[in-house]
């Protein structure tokens, strides 16, 4: 049957044609309304073309010897004969008569002489001839081409079929596209490039039916001109030429190219609209004379003639091409839009085919159909927020989401009514039109949006496929080769012979061969292109190749690899939408499953000698670390039960899968990252996993997937992060307990530091700034943690002074602060995390610089050289506080800088009280203690912190009193008394505010609200306040009682005065309202002076 030939030989063009068939067939078809000729066609439909075959009644159902047709003839007899008036309108057999077999030797031979005898004449063999310029009579739309694949002309191609023609063409006739096969004879040269050439007999003229085929051939073959040779006797007598758009006005021969071109429109149509399921056999007939023109769907009609379905010849070969023209259609670039009609396609193909008998072809169709659901090209990742595919059911049909294509009881009543058509009913133009879409046309792809359906079909599949696959053992080889073939197997056989490998004559054969020695070297001559590139691109071609070749010896192994790394995408992408709809176990399930068939992959591959595409692999692990963290992170945090029964249930699927895996390799296949799949029990262990699972990822991953590196790195950077930050704060919660062991306490603080190096290190190699300065700054903090570990002292114990282990960590805890500052450069870009950063190592260079004054190392180091550090630290640390912060920041920083400015005028007030003698450094450092303090009491006043306000001025205070030691005459004393209260008198202005803020603002923001331990502090530093004042007042009162000129009784009465009113202060009365008041008093006395 040529049209199947032509079929598999152009499957490209199925879909995109409307007929494919013999020209003869065609030219039969419109020639109905001239001539009273029978017509027997076998018409079958795949996707949107018809595929038509001349049916020989006498030689496949008359003849006894038929006996595969024995279904078909039992239908003949009993519904068509009878049904014909008489049965001698049926003709038995071609028309074999003398005369008519001595014109075909004579033509036969007449062209045998004229390309021989005259090869520069008009008359030459043109095998590719060139475009008519001239191809239509009245400017009908009639084009004809010849068919190409790449670059050369297919009629160059050597057949594979047994039916060849001289050339295949493309045919447009109106608005129908045809892809026929010709035979005629074309001839050319000079300035006649194409010719036909007839012979005929000058005794009789040219008829209807005669000038319509010559017509029709030359149209179809694209010939502006037929030379006609007439004889009388066998002897030339003349020759004439006519051009094609002539021939339809010739004398006797005289029809019209409208009615042809309405034929051709209304049989095509009347096709269309009833043969309309793929995979059926539609039988169009005519008797002789007969004037009705009848299909005949046999598919449904001889359903009860037929043991099994394999009966039918045209079975397996209708389901091979559907099955061809499906993968064809896959590797188109446009697949998409057209997976309604491939998934069609295979469907049929699969109701075609008897499983038990081409698992082969079986195999095959599920491997498309998995592929189709879920195909190579997805990325897993997207499946979540995947728009559903643009498909060619988008521009004029509705999808319909059912699975199953079976034929309704509509559609079997409607193709046992076996439609017919008259032979004038299709010479009327726009008698029959297509109207809607068929079956075919519907493009039905189920779930095309639900990723979860199609995975879960995909997987069905490909189980399927396996089963098939692994059923196709070498014991049941040789049970078929012994027992005698059935009838479908014949065909079988028959049709994979004709479909073999035929070598191109112009083409040298490649040969595949390996060097002796693995290091030889091998030339490539292609463009350099990445090996991991070379391995997937080689490993699709594998693949396709072995879908379509189905000789290839190879085809079980290829077919069971595609099947495999196709389980382990759908896993992937399970496991995906797994962690979309937050079911970790379930998602963790479908990874070590997914590990399971990539490692059996990878055996199959490797044990063929080649590598294996990793792709699924990292993505699997890098997922698995994806799934840990989410556990992690939680709504709920770390909920190990929630999610404990999904990781421990089993689907049917998945038990099938294991039972299959354990079938391919004779031994059990280990696993070598079972990790990723295992369940975690603790926080610790779900870290740790998802850690590995990163680490392994990068590890195989090759170097040209730069973005997967960079995501892969980054999320390694960052779950070491948060491993090293757990470390860190387990060792800090186990240190704050009663009894806590040195030893495990110690190898969680290296365990936090190495994790958080692993982490810069990942964020390093992807130059990520504000990561490393994240990951320095915590590493900074753990400096900061051990450091408070090794000054921590038993219970009851006194702190010692600063040791030398506890400078080592606030010096290591600097230096990864100043680093990720250096990192930052400056605070534009990342403003928080360098906000942060600068606030912790102020905290650091504040803290270190305060336990240098408070316990000074002076077993190691001088007095001097303490100070001199500290202060070097502190100024350090006054630096960062005027930097530019947020507006949040602001209170703190200011809080520190005053803090800073009191300890420094501490540490210099202190250093003056040590100075013995009387020296320029003695003044500078009073100088500088009394600037300090100056500025901490500004700060403190401007914060309106009371109770440090007065600190600093009881400790400034304390300074002036000490310089009284050294003076001698009364007056020098007595100014430096008053220099004191009018130091006091400067805490009058916070005194006054602090008793208006009750009254002023009762209802403050809390976070100006005082605490009870706010509150008792500033109570008991004013009760001091309050001593000193009235120590300094009898101080006062002591000196005027001292003997000498100087004695003055009223100012002496007067300060005697106020002291007595500063001791009798009721205890009901705020100790703020009463020292407000007696600043007053104090301030009226020196304002006049004394």
């Amino acid at each position: 049957f040529s049209s199947f030939d032509m079929a598999n030989s152009f499957t490209e063009y199925i879909g995109e044609v409307d007929v494919i068939s013999d020209s003869e067939n065609i030219k039969k078809l419109l020639k109905m309304p001239y001539s009273n000729a029978h017509i027997s066609m076998m018409v079958h439909r795949v996707g949107k073309t018809l595929l038509l075959d001349e049916f020989d009644i006498h030689k496949h159902l008359l003849r006894e010897s038929q006996n595969q047709w024995e279904w078909l003839r039992k239908f003949f007899y009993d519904t068509v004969l009878a049904s014909l008036q008489a049965k001698a309108k049926v003709a038995l057999r071609k028309n074999k008569r003398r005369d008519i077999l001595q014109n075909k030797n004579m033509f036969s031979k007449f062209l045998h002489y004229s390309v021989e005898n005259d090869s520069n004449s008009v008359q030459k063999l043109s095998t590719c001839p060139d475009m008519a310029k001239a191809g239509g009579s009245s400017g009908e739309a009639r084009q004809s081409v010849m068919v190409h694949e790449s670059e050369n002309a297919v009629e160059n191609r050597v057949p594979e079929a047994g039916h060849d023609f001289l050339r295949n063409l493309l045919w447009t006739f109106e608005d129908i596209r045809m892809l026929i096969g010709s035979n005629m004879p074309i001839f050319g040269g000079g300035t006649r490039p194409a010719v036909s050439l007839k012979l005929r007999d000058m005794q009789k003229p040219i008829n209807i039916l005669t000038g319509l085929d010559y017509w029709l051939d030359n149209l179809m073959c694209n010939v502006p001109e037929v030379v006609m040779c007439y004889h009388l006797n066998g002897i030339v007598q003349k020759y004439e030429l006519i051009k094609t758009e002539e021939i339809p006005h010739l004398k006797n021969s005289h029809f019209s190219p409208k009615v042809v071109k309405d034929v051709a429109q209304n049989v095509l149509s009347f096709l269309k609209s009833n043969a309309a399921k793929s995979g059926h056999t539609y039988w169009l007939f005519k008797g002789k004379n007969d004037d009705v023109v009848k299909l005949y769907d046999l598919t449904v009609l001889c359903s009860d003639l037929m043991d099994d379905k394999q009966q039918n010849p045209f079975t397996l070969p209708v389901a091979i091409l559907l099955f061809r023209v499906a993968a064809n259609m896959k590797e188109s670039p446009d697949c998409k839009r057209k997976q309604g009609t491939i998934y069609r396609l295979l469907k049929n193909a699969l109701q075609l085919l008897d499983s038990s008998k081409h698992l082969q072809i079986v195999s095959s169709v599920h491997s498309l159909l998995s592929d189709l659901f879920v195909p190579s090209d997805l990325d897993p990742s997207k499946v979540q927020t995947a728009s559903p595919e643009e498909s060619e059911q988008s521009d004029d049909s509705s999808w319909r989401d059912s699975e199953e294509d079976s034929d309704t009881p509509e559609d079997t009543a409607k193709c046992t009514e076996s439609p017919s058509v008259s032979v004038d009913a299709l010479c009327v133009p726009d008698r029959y039109r297509n109207e809607g879409l068929s079956d075919a046309e519907k493009s039905v792809f189920p779930f095309r949006s639900n990723w979860r359906e199609r995975c879960r079909l995909a997987m069905n599949h490909v189980l399927e496929g396996l089963t098939f696959v692994l059923s196709e053992s070498p014991t049941n080889a040789q049970s078929s080769e012994s027992s005698p073939p059935t009838k479908a197997e014949a065909e079988a056989a028959r049709f994979e012979e004709e479909n073999l490998n035929m070598a191109k004559p112009y083409e040298p054969i490649p040969l595949k061969y390996s060097p002796l020695t693995s290091d030889a070297p091998v030339q490539i001559e292609e463009e350099s292109i990445p090996e991991e590139k070379k391995l997937d691109e080689a490993w699709k071609v594998e693949v396709s190749k072995s879908f379509t070749n189905l000789r290839d010896p190879s085809w079980k192994h290829h077919c069971l690899q595609f099947l495999l790394q196709k389980a382990v995408r759908i896993y992937c992408a399970m496991a995906e939408l797994s962690c979309g709809e937050k079911r970790y176990g379930r998602a963790l399930k479908c990874i070590q499953y997914g590990l399971q068939c990539h490692e059996q992959l990878r055996y199959l591959v490797v044990k063929d000698g080649k590598q294996c595409c990793l792709e699924s692999l990292v993505y699997l692990l890098g997922l698995a670390g994806d799934v840990y963290l989410m556990l992690v992170h939680g709504e709920k945090g770390f909920t190990k039960e929630e999610h404990l029964e999904d990781s421990e249930s089993v689907s049917s699927e998945d038990e099938r899968i294991l039972l299959l895996l354990e079938k391919i390799s004779s031994h059990k296949i280990n696993i070598r990252y079972c990790l990723a799949g295992e369940f975690p029990q603790d926080l610790e262990r779900t870290l740790v996993l998802s850690a590995r699972c990163y680490a392994s990822a990068l590890k195989i991953l090759p170097n040209q997937k730069r973005d997967v590196f960079e995501r892969l790195t980054r999320r390694l950077g960052n779950i070491s992060n948060e491993l090293g930050v757990f470390y860190m704060n387990q060792a800090a919660r186990i240190f704050n307990e009663l009894e806590y062991s040195n030893e495990q306490v110690e190898h969680l603080w290296a365990k936090s530091q190495e994790c958080l190096e692993r982490g810069v290190e990942a964020f390093e190699m992807l130059n990520d700034i504000p990561n490393i300065a994240l990951l320095s700054s915590n590493n900074g903090r753990l400096m900061r943690l051990r450091a408070h570990a090794a000054a921590t002292v038993e219970k009851g114990v006194t702190r010692t002074e600063f040791t030398a282990q506890e400078r080592m960590f606030y010096n290591k805890a600097i230096k990864y602060y100043s680093k990720a500052a250096r990192i930052l450069h400056s605070r534009k870009l990342y403003p928080d995390i360098w906000d942060s950063l600068h606030w912790e190592l102020s905290s650091t260079l504040f803290t270190m610089a305060t336990l240098l004054q408070d316990f000074a190392p002076l077993s190691s180091y001088a007095q001097e050289e303490v100070e001199k550090e500290a202060v070097e630290l502190m100024m350090k640390t006054l630096g960062l506080c005027s930097t530019e912060c947020s507006p949040a920041r602001q209170p703190l920083y200011q809080y520190r800088a005053a803090t800073i400015y009191y300890r420094l005028a501490s540490l210099h007030h202190n250093a003056y009280r040590n100075q013995t003698s009387e020296d320029s450094r003695k003044k500078h450092l009073k100088s500088l203690a009394e600037h300090y303090y100056d500025k901490a009491q500004v700060l403190f006043e401007t914060m309106e912190n009371v109770t440090e306000f007065v600190r600093v001025l009881l400790e400034h205070a304390g300074m002036l009193e000490f310089q009284m030691a050294g003076l001698q005459g009364f007056n020098s004393k007595l100014n430096k008394l008053y220099s004191v209260l009018k130091l006091f008198l400067t805490s009058q202005k916070l005194m006054t505010h602090l008793n208006e803020k009750p009254a002023t603002s009762p209802s403050e923001s809390p976070e100006h609200e005082d605490t009870p331990e706010d509150a008792e502090d500033r109570n008991a530093i004013l009760l001091l306040f309050e001593k000193r004042i009235q120590a300094t007042l009898r101080s006062i009162i002591k000196l005027y009682h001292t003997p000498g000129k100087h004695r003055n009784e009223a100012v002496m009465n007067m300060w005697k005065q106020i002291y007595s009113e500063s001791l009798q202060r009721n205890s009901d009365v705020p100790v703020e309202i009463f020292l407000s008041t007696l600043l007053s008093r104090i301030k009226d006395a020196l304002e006049p002076g004394p």
